[in-house]
């Protein structure tokens, strides 16, 4: 007769109807959760083609040299230096405002920049892999952290 110990020492289930049935559970929840990032991907990727449909690519010409963002926001979130610039939209409507450079970019640089169906800079369209990437990381580094 086979002996299965209680405890915090147990053993894994040494019996065959044990054993598949514990197979049989973890191939459920496998199926169970691709279906589920399926579909959770799927519309994701729906609402990145809506979004994309409404981004639009132009040149901006900057007219004034690039400002570093203040050292307050440089942490947490990668800084991007502002310039003043002019652009215009798809319906040929001239623009201007304030929109994210390199870093030293001097006046009168050529920017493609990503606008919405108004004219106002937005950011570019992202896809599935924009989304979960980050995700992942926040799981890792709650993974990986002690405590």
């Amino acid at each position: 007769m086979l002996h299965q110990e209680s405890g915090s020492g147990a053993t894994p289930p040494t019996r065959p109807s044990g054993r598949a049935a514990l197979v049989l559970v973890l191939l459920i929840a496998v199926i169970c959760g691709a279906v589920a990032a399926g579909s959770l991907w799927s519309a994701g990727s729906k609402a990145d083609r809506e979004l994309a449909a409404h981004r639009h690519q132009v040149t901006a010409t900057t007219t004034g040299p690039a400002k570093d963002p203040p050292i307050a926001t440089r942490y947490g979130s990668k800084p991007q230096a502002v310039a003043p610039a002019v652009w215009e939209q798809p319906e040929n409507v001239r623009r201007s405002g304030s929109i994210h450079v390199p870093s030293r970019t001097p006046e009168g640089r050529a920017v493609t920049i990503w606008v919405d169906d108004a004219g106002s800079p937005a950011r570019p369209p992202g896809g599935a892999a924009d989304r979960a990437l980050p995700r992942c990381r926040a799981v890792w580094r709650r993974q990986a952290s002690p405590g």
